[in-house]
């Protein structure tokens, strides 16, 4: 009966216990993105300082446990203490694996940086991932908890996933990276769609984060289309997601750089030695294929601007190593020798070959925009394009197809040269004729109809150049249009120019010397019949006559003294130095201690 008594009120105090126990009313709700991101924009993360930032979450952890009296042994001895679900009491103690785990994270970030020169670094930058890694976990394991909400839940989840991705994807796991980085991505999603609040935004942030580093692991998996779409994805997107792409495509170009050892080009295989170059040319083909997929002419215009911009650096890269090169040197400029061209003259012809074509398909897409504003009505708001500037464009291409044919090492290439012709007889020609519309909008008739005439004559010759040429079609067709609208145009002209004719001889008329109010003295080559100088009111001369400026005194500066040539004194001088030098040493003497002075 005692044994039994005791166990009653064992358990009668266990009751009591039990119901004293606290109770937790609501639910435990961490938005861990939200909490990350304001951390990561307020200190540190906007500029990249990953140090900063790991300071601040070691400040911030200190904080934590001192508010929540959870400390980590005292000033002499550190005992650890892990969060268990015994303490999630407050959601505090879910921000201490989080600032863990961001605090490992940011450090290993930072190491990432430093070991491209300090190799060793990158082990420790391996270790604090997982030690991110394992934090994150523990999180996840804490949200699993009853008392955490479904969204702590899902955020933890992918918080932990999108951690040991990064990891994975450090150790060049891809395919555990991909999942990893996968199931995060469907997290997000799924929190963007359900959400109401500010925070959506963040997801669909994070969510675009995560999309270029899948693609780069889906192209070392073996997917080949990856690499275009990351190129696609750094022309759309900006702001701080396009550092982390040109890093992807850098890596990735890294790995293709090494098939890019030589090119084939007007029937010569040129070998790439410099690793420099091959990565240049490498963007240069890449932005080929873009541009020849593009259909917006803007897009086209940005893609032109970083092509020709890869190939001045190849140019440049390409001078710099072969400086010591005095054959180089001299071919390069315009410099005849005798034997073989070097190789590197051959990739420096076609590095600039390539960057004159292209800047000539650029200067016409430039002008293709241009023409669609050439008829723009007065009223409109767009701006008009003037002739000129269409005159200027073409002059710009005729100078880059005339550079194209001084290329060294081309000097053989007589179809090269044959080509360069006809384009510089069609461009000029197309100059021409804006010259002379130029001309006609400020009404020079005998100027435009001497152009007109100039763009018959050398369009002519372009026809001709066109048809024993295998060229484009387009050309012969707008070359005849050009024809045309010239002698259209010197038929307006002619008119025109009547026109005027005829209305200055009724001005002319209606021109009489009342009108004019000027003193009879300034307007003495004139003739006409003027009543008024026979009044008592005679303009003959404007009193008081206006100032009239005066020559000022001259000033004369003898600059060529130091030109002139003076007569001989010799023996004059020779004179008095011997009466001098008669005094001999008394005198010097004399002159010395102030004796025989007068």
């Amino acid at each position: 009966m005692a044994d039994v008594d005791i166990e009653n009120s064992k358990s009668e105090q266990k009751t009591t216990q039990d119901q004293t126990k606290p109770e937790l009313k609501d639910s435990l709700t961490l938005e861990a993105l939200r909490i990350v991101k304001d951390a990561q924009q307020q200190h540190g993360l906007r500029h990249d300082d990953y140090h900063r930032y790991r300071q601040y979450c070691a400040r911030r952890l200190r904080r934590v446990r001192k508010s929540l009296h959870f400390p980590q042994g005292n000033m002499r001895k550190v005992q650890p203490k892990k969060v268990t679900e015994d303490h999630l009491k407050d959601v505090k103690f879910l921000l201490i694996p989080l600032f863990e785990a961001e605090r490992a994270w940011a450090y290993a970030v930072a190491l990432k940086s430093e070991s491209n020169t300090e190799p060793r670094k990158k082990y420790h930058k391996l270790s604090r991932l997982r030690k991110a890694v394992q934090h994150a976990s523990l999180l996840n394991a804490l949200c699993s908890a009853k008392v955490c909400d479904a969204r702590s839940k899902l955020e933890a989840e992918a918080y932990e996933s999108w951690m040991r991705a990064s990891y994975e994807f450090e150790l060049e796991k891809w395919q555990e990276a991909v999942t990893g980085f996968q199931k995060a991505q469907t997290i997000y999603n799924r929190l963007f769609d359900a959400i109401t609040d500010d925070s959506k935004e963040l997801y669909k942030i994070r969510c675009d984060e995560i999309t270029p580093i899948l693609r780069y692991c889906e192209y070392n998996i073996g997917d080949k289309s990856a690499m275009e779409e990351l190129r696609k994805l750094r022309m759309t997107q900006g702001g701080a997601l396009s550092s982390q792409l040109d890093e992807l495509i850098e890596k990735t170009k890294a790995k293709q750089v090494a098939t890019l050892s030589e090119v084939s080009w007007r029937g010569k295989i040129i070998p790439i030695k410099s690793e420099t170059i091959r990565v240049h040319l490498l963007n240069v083909q890449e932005l080929e294929r873009s541009l020849s997929e593009s259909e917006n002419a803007e897009a086209k215009l940005s893609i032109y601007e970083s092509l020709l911009k890869d190939l001045i650096d190849s140019a440049a890269a390409l001078k710099e190593e072969s400086k010591d090169d005095p054959t180089f040197r001299s071919i390069i400029r315009g410099q005849q020798i005798e034997g073989r061209v070097p190789q590197s003259v051959h990739l420096y012809s076609y590095i600039m070959y390539k960057r004159l074509n292209h800047n000539i398909d650029r200067y016409l897409l430039m002008i293709n925009q241009a023409k669609q504003n050439l008829e723009v009505p007065s009223n409109s708001d767009q701006k008009k394009t003037k002739p000129h500037e269409l005159a200027r464009l073409y002059d710009t291409i005729v100078q880059n197809a005339n550079d194209i044919t001084t290329l060294p090492g081309l000097e053989e290439d007589l179809e090269l040269k044959r080509e360069c012709k006809v384009k510089i007889a069609v461009f000029k020609t197309y100059r021409c004729y804006y010259a002379a519309r130029a001309y006609q909008n400020v009404s020079k008739w005998g100027e435009t109809m001497a152009l007109y005439d100039l763009v018959e004559v050398r369009g002519t010759k372009a026809l001709e150049q066109l048809e024993n040429t295998n060229s484009d079609n387009a050309f012969k067709s707008d070359i005849l249009n050009l024809i045309n609208e010239a002698d259209a145009g010197k038929s307006v002209c002619r008119v025109s120019k009547v026109s005027d004719i005829h209305d200055l001889n009724k001005r002319t008329k209606k021109l009489s010397v009342k009108d004019l109010k000027i003193p009879l003295d300034e307007r003495l080559d004139l003739f006409g019949e003027d009543r008024s100088l026979t009044g008592d009111q005679v303009n003959l001369t404007s009193l008081p006559p206006d100032f009239e400026p005066v020559a000022c005194k001259p000033l004369f500066f003898d600059l060529a003294l130091s030109l002139l040539k003076f007569p001989n004194l010799d023996d004059q001088i020779g004179e008095k130095k011997s009466a001098a030098a008669g005094g001999g040493i008394g005198g010097m003497i004399k002159s010395l201690w102030g004796w025989g002075k007068k």
